[in-house]
């Protein structure tokens, strides 16, 4: 009986090691479960701000895609906008190139112009003593037609009077 008792205080001995261990274990599987819940909840919350970013990233790429049309846009604008920046700019230039060339044609008319004044300020001047010789001449021609007469009067008389005396 003894050796039954002491298996029986051997038995026990083991019987408490291991309830000792199972206690420890069931701790331990205690702190692993709520380290486990611990995580699922961390897991949820990381599952939920995952989520979150995604719907925002989202919006964001749905933002982002109308932010690049309205550069494809602005781009087109900026372009096109350029385009008839260069046509004004041309236009502006053939504008200055040709008032150029028409002050250059000014510049020959006016000179032309004061030639002809003072060229026609001589042809004044020699028409205004053309018709002073002329009318010197008019008097001096009308002075000779009256001498003409007058010696054809006296012509007249004079072979009147010899018709006479003859």
């Amino acid at each position: 009986m003894k050796a039954v008792q002491s298996k029986l205080a051997s038995m026990r001995a083991k019987l408490k090691e291991s309830e000792d261990t199972v206690d420890i274990a069931a701790g331990e599987l205690n702190q692993i479960i709520q380290k486990a819940e611990q995580m699922e909840n961390k897991r949820a919350e990381l599952s939920t701000q995952f989520f979150e970013i995604e719907d925002r990233f989202e919006e964001a790429k749905s933002a982002l895609t109308g932010l690049m049309v309205n550069i494809e846009e602005g781009e087109k604008t900026f372009e096109e906008t350029m385009k008839a920046y260069k046509i004004m700019e041309n236009r502006v230039q053939k504008g200055a190139n040709k008032i150029e060339g028409l002050e250059r044609e000014l510049e020959i008319v006016k000179e032309s112009i004061k030639e002809n004044e003072a060229e026609h300020e001589e042809n004044l001047k020699t028409i205004n003593v053309l018709e002073e010789t002329l009318n010197n001449v008019e008097e001096r021609s009308n002075a000779a037609d009256t001498r003409v007469k007058d010696l054809e009067k006296g012509n007249t008389l004079l072979g009147s009077s010899r018709k006479k005396a003859w």
